[in-house]
């Protein structure tokens, strides 16, 4: 089975994007509630994410949803179709995913183990929810461009 040039782009971009987006908004979240320095923030969270394989690859998943999603429209017409469906549906799964490193942290100041744990632990399961909105604002910018066309 070759590789399509599609395949390489949404899920490069998914796997990279995912990686940066838990790396930044957890270090935002440590710098901001637990006033951790900078080095102990990125190590940290670089340990969590290599220590718990399962938990990364749960955490992974919308965006690899949103990848295949983007892989499949991109096939049809261009890869430019496939973006309007991926940037919409990135930008709902990182508002998701910022949001929960956040209460993650701020429970962890405010000394609410569970809370701080179901605020990441939960994200798989919040960015699957959310991610079809993304999607559905996806598919009307698509729509928009391509009534033209036909």
């Amino acid at each position: 089975m070759k590789i399509t040039k599609e395949q390489k782009l949404f899920y490069g971009l998914s796997i990279a994007l995912f990686f940066v987006s838990v790396i930044v908004f957890d270090v935002i979240g440590r710098l901001t509630y637990r006033n951790e320095t900078l080095f102990v923030s990125i190590k940290e969270t670089l340990y969590y994410l290599a220590v718990q394989p399962v938990g990364t690859a749960m955490l992974l998943a919308p965006y690899l949803i949103l990848g295949l999603v983007s892989v499949k429209t991109s096939k049809n017409k261009s890869i430019k179709n496939g973006m309007c469906i991926f940037i919409p549906g990135l930008i709902s799964l990182s508002y998701i995913y910022y949001e929960g490193y956040l209460a993650s942290s701020y429970y962890i100041e405010l000394k609410k183990w569970t809370a701080s744990s179901l605020s990441v632990g939960m994200l798989p399961f919040q960015g699957i929810i959310a991610l079809p909105i993304g999607l559905l604002i996806g598919w009307v910018i698509y729509t928009i461009l391509n009534a033209n066309k036909t």
